[in-house]
């Protein structure tokens, strides 16, 4: 048996320390009738990939995400404190973990086209009232407040405290606006740190002008709240309180709402705690 041994008349390319010089290849490319026809078309898609990267760059987002930022340690340890809080019912403080968007009232507004529900009520309480309930509907008991759709434009000016004549309550009234945020206003806030609690389409909008605050109440789940502007005081009382502050019944027209009054029954909210 013989070994046969394949020959090419093809000549094999030199090479410099095994592999060919790339500016000379280079230049053999480009030299090419087809390659040089395409220059200025090369030459434009360059200038616009150059362009694009610039861009990324430096844009400024419009918000400044802190959680993102956070050591991977410190990103665990803001996740065990909600899973604490979360089991032993307890309440929970973080500082740093949300990302701040720019909001404004422009801005609010501009994401609202179709308009905003608010409350409305004729004193800086403003609690939340069933007003489709019998006994709100019959007038067996009042309304102390009214929901109702407010206009883009209209919102702006009353977050602003532009001067603007009444919804429903002639001798005055307040604005609290609480409505379900839409995609757009949250499209740039990072809630990774509320893990499967960060659902989007349940997040609220609660938004008004300093003085406006919600009487005392207990909500049915969890909730996490988060400051994005301005500040909040929140003042808490433990679940076993829950009967001295005298909640009204579950079939109620203000169920989840409490009696005591924390700023006029100063005295038996102490004794409650």
């Amino acid at each position: 048996m013989s070994n046969a041994i394949a020959t090419t008349d093809a000549p094999v390319p030199a090479t410099s320390g095994g592999a060919a010089n790339p500016l000379k290849q280079m230049g053999e490319l480009f030299a090419q009738p087809a390659v040089n026809r395409s220059r200025p078309l090369i030459f434009m898609l360059g200038l616009i990939g150059a362009a694009a990267l610039a861009w990324m760059m430096l844009s400024t987002p419009p918000q400044r995400v802190l959680f993102a930022s956070l050591p991977e340690s410190d990103k665990a340890a803001v996740a065990q404190a909600l899973d604490a809080a979360r089991l032993n019912r307890t309440p929970v403080l973080l500082k740093g973990a949300f990302s701040a968007p720019q909001w404004t009232a422009r801005s609010l507004s501009e994401n609202f086209p179709a308009g905003a529900v608010c409350r409305v009520a004729p004193s800086a309480a403003v609690s939340f009232c069933r007003e489709s309930h019998p006994d709100v509907v019959d007038g067996v008991t009042k309304a102390l407040s009214r929901a109702l759709v407010v206009p883009a434009a209209e919102l702006e000016a009353r977050l602003n405290g532009e001067a603007a004549p009444p919804f429903v309550y002639p001798n005055g009234e307040h604005l609290y606006v609480q409505a379900l945020a839409p995609p757009s206003l949250l499209s740039d806030v990072d809630l990774s740190f509320l893990g499967n609690f960060g659902a989007r389409d349940a997040c609220r909008v609660w938004a008004c002008r300093g003085g406006v605050y919600s009487p005392l109440h207990y909500d049915a789940q969890d909730s996490h709240l988060l400051q994005a502007s301005g500040s909040k005081r929140v003042v808490l009382w433990p679940s076993t309180t829950l009967e001295a502050l005298r909640p009204y019944d579950a079939a109620s027209p203000l169920a989840r709402r409490l009696r005591v009054d924390v700023r006029m029954d100063g005295m038996n909210a102490a004794e409650a705690a």
